[in-house]
């Protein structure tokens, strides 16, 4: 076979290569970068708007969102399909209203056709939430069990008190909200007919405790 007859070869090898289709690496749905958010305040907007985009031939990809908790279980999850063209642009709005109180890490992931990861188009992401948890205020239960008696500078002594004695009695109230409580606590003493009847404002931030003494 002469040379001509192996170039003839070679040409037709080539022309045979470059006629097999190949996915570019930048093919399939992206989550456009810039329009994440670096945090998300779910009180403000329970409506976090991911915004996507297709490349190349159309692909369909599931967005999936998802919460988990400090042993990596699922404690929120959610899913939806998009259907994406060429330079084609979606917006898919998530609805966060039921996610776990507190700060957590939105885990967002495009399965199926997607492209893969780059500076301005992503496959997964991860967006801290912050959602208040509500407030919620009441007594710890065994404070309330907690009496001292007075020493003879009126103040408590650490030790039980005796019938007729004046008492010390140690309340601690407990906010479970991140809501800040103002409000007022009412304390009775009642012995045979005698009343007495003491009230304190209290000024409580959320998620912690203050403990009040009533003395009488």
């Amino acid at each position: 076979m002469g040379r001509r007859a192996w170039r003839g070869l070679l040409l037709a090898s080539l022309l045979v290569l470059l006629a097999i289709p190949v996915q570019a690496d930048g093919d399939g749905v992206g989550i456009v970068a810039s329009q994440l958010p670096s945090s998300f305040d779910v009180d403000a907007d329970p409506t976090l708007q991911v915004h996507l985009q297709g490349f190349g031939v159309n692909g369909t990809a599931e967005l999936q969102a998802s919460i988990a908790d400090a042993e990596g279980s699922i404690v929120w999850s959610w899913a939806q399909n998009v259907s994406l063209g060429d330079e084609d642009l979606a917006v898919v709005v998530l609805n966060l209203s039921t996610v776990p109180a507190g700060q957590q890490q939105l885990q967002l992931n495009l399965v199926g056709h997607v492209l893969i990861s780059n500076s301005t188009h992503l496959s997964s992401a991860t967006v801290p939430v912050q959602r208040d948890r509500p407030l919620s205020v009441g007594f710890v239960a065994a404070s309330s069990d907690r009496v001292e008696g007075l020493d003879a500078a009126g103040l408590p002594d650490g030790g039980d008190p005796r019938d007729m004695d004046r008492m010390a009695w140690f309340l601690t109230v407990r906010n479970l909200g991140d809501v800040p409580w103002n409000g007022t606590v009412e304390a009775s003493f009642t012995q045979g007919a005698a009343q007495e009847t003491m009230t304190e404002a209290v000024n409580l931030s959320g998620m912690n405790t203050t403990t009040l003494i009533f003395t009488t």
